[in-house]
């Protein structure tokens, strides 16, 4: 065999490996290829998936008020916030007519402070374009005239009060124990059970805040020895609030003939701590014998408390003051023997109904 001739055996064989490696490489291409769409086909595939199976949801905008009514001169009144109760998100506030009120949107509640005299219209919107309203009257009351006043004329409004249902001071208040009759107030204190705790108390408290302002009530405190009848304010906030405290309070043990002790106080807690200022304060009179009218002025600097129209002590602001927004609240309530309202003598009786009763209460807001 010729060198020649072995060459035309061997170029054959060269092309043929030649040509199937270029098949192995197009195939491998292809196989690339149908990889690379299969991976895209897949990411697009997941991710209209995630789209579909986990998408944002879009819902309605809804406020928790669609109407408020501001006061200019009532330092708590001019100012109110409106919660946010669902939404989605990339909260905005507009006003139409603008200068009645501010508004601001803080985190998921809407923040308005009366401005002027007026309506106006708070148009609220979010990052979907979802939108819902809000109206808003602004009146200017006349410096000395009442802005809250309750006569107890009818069945306790629910919407102005809340008669308390939970356990405090020793003893189950209860709606029960907390009725209008005649025109009066009725709070009652049971002992069902003996000397030992726990009683059945009542106990009723303001939805609407307040603050500066001077604040007269007409009540007759209980003649039953030895339980305790308040008007005071608390700003309590399911026990995250300041706990300022301003106090009447009528311990029935001090009363005698034509005389009697009212009991006044301030409170508060700072760093987990509460602090308190009380006087015991002589009157000429029993205060269960008759009505009389009690109240305090709430100042920026001082706390002036009265009786049937005349200042029996006055308070100027230390360590404690009172500058945040609360609640009013009344009650009727007894502690074991040897503690600071039942005394010595220990609670009424087994069998016992003590009666507090109240005429009217009305709060004027100062300028």
């Amino acid at each position: 065999m010729t060198i020649e001739n072995e060459k035309l055996r061997v170029e054959p064989k060269t092309k043929n490996y030649k040509l199937k490696a270029e098949l192995k490489f197009m195939k491998l291409k292809d196989i690339y290829k149908t990889i690379l769409l299969l991976l895209c086909l897949f990411t697009a595939f997941a991710c209209g998936d995630k789209e579909k199976d986990d998408p944002t949801p879009v819902v309605d905008l809804r406020l928790e008020e669609s109407s408020v009514n501001l006061e200019l001169l009532s330092e708590i009144k001019k100012r109110t916030t409106v919660k946010i109760l669902a939404g989605n998100g990339g909260y905005q506030a507009t006003t139409d007519p603008v200068g009645i009120v501010m508004v601001k949107v803080q985190g998921n509640e809407i923040a308005i402070t009366g401005m002027k005299q007026g309506s106006t219209t708070i148009t609220v919107t979010d990052g979907k374009g979802k939108s819902a309203t809000i109206e808003v009257n602004v009146t200017l009351v006349a410096p000395g005239v009442p802005t809250f006043r309750e006569d107890f004329n009818t069945d306790i409004d629910e919407d102005i009060w809340i008669r308390t249902t939970h356990f405090e001071h020793h003893g189950q208040t209860g709606k029960e124990r907390c009725f209008t009759k005649d025109g009066y107030l009725n709070l009652l204190w049971e002992n069902k059970t003996g000397p030992e705790p726990p009683w059945l108390g009542s106990a009723i408290q303001s939805h609407q805040k307040f603050l500066y302002g001077k604040w007269e009530v007409r009540l007759k405190a209980s003649s039953t020895p030895n339980v305790l009848n308040s008007f005071y304010t608390i700003d309590w906030r399911d026990g995250n609030g300041t706990r300022q405290e301003i106090d009447i309070e009528f311990l029935t043990r001090t009363f005698g003939e034509n005389s009697g002790k009212i009991h006044l106080a301030l409170h508060d807690y700072h760093e987990g701590e509460k602090r308190s200022y009380g006087v015991n304060i002589d009157l000429d009179f029993n205060p269960s014998d008759d009505f009389h009218e009690y109240g305090f002025s709430v100042y920026r600097d001082k706390i002036e408390w009265f009786v049937d129209g005349n200042i029996i002590h006055t308070h100027v602001y230390d360590i404690i003051k009172v500058d945040y927004p609360y609640n009013l609240k009344l009650n009727h309530w007894t502690d074991p023997k040897g503690e600071w309202v039942s005394g010595s003598e220990g609670p009424p009786p087994a069998g016992t109904t003590s009666t507090y009763l109240v005429d009217w209460i009305q709060f004027t807001p100062f300028d």
